[in-house]
């Protein structure tokens, strides 16, 4: 179902701060292997932001720009989040630092692996 952003448009994070609408789990949330752990098995879960602050200054005063904005689906880092509620509307909120990563949709699939257009081998004229 498409996230309707107009609901989120009251909600003004300050700094550096986003709050992420979490997808439900599905076979494409991302795990990391229990080799890459010490103990326990984590679980990344993934969203849609739905409100970014401006961005954070830095010891300059100059305003560093935020690293994703409203409509981005992003991964975010095992338990650098909490769950907060603001007028009946569920949101994760977190600090953009603490995202581990920002998820394009694949531009082509090719082979079953997703590639840039760019890297597709041309095509052969032989006939």
């Amino acid at each position: 179902m498409p996230i309707d952003f107009k609901l989120y448009e009251h909600l003004e994070p300050i700094t550096d701060r986003v709050f992420v609408i979490r997808d439900p789990i599905r076979e494409s949330t991302l795990h990391i292997p229990e080799s890459a752990q010490e103990r326990e098995r984590l679980l990344i879960s993934t969203g849609t932001v739905v409100a970014a602050g401006p961005g954070k200054r830095d010891l300059m005063g100059n305003l560093v720009p935020m690293p994703c904005k409203v409509g981005d689906r992003v991964a975010l880092q095992p338990g650098a989040h909490g769950d907060i509620e603001v007028d009946g509307l569920k949101v994760v909120a977190t600090e953009a630092r603490l995202l581990i990563a920002i998820i394009h949709p694949p531009a082509v699939q090719f082979r079953n692996s997703p590639i840039d257009v760019d890297d597709a081998p041309p095509e052969n004229d032989d006939g």
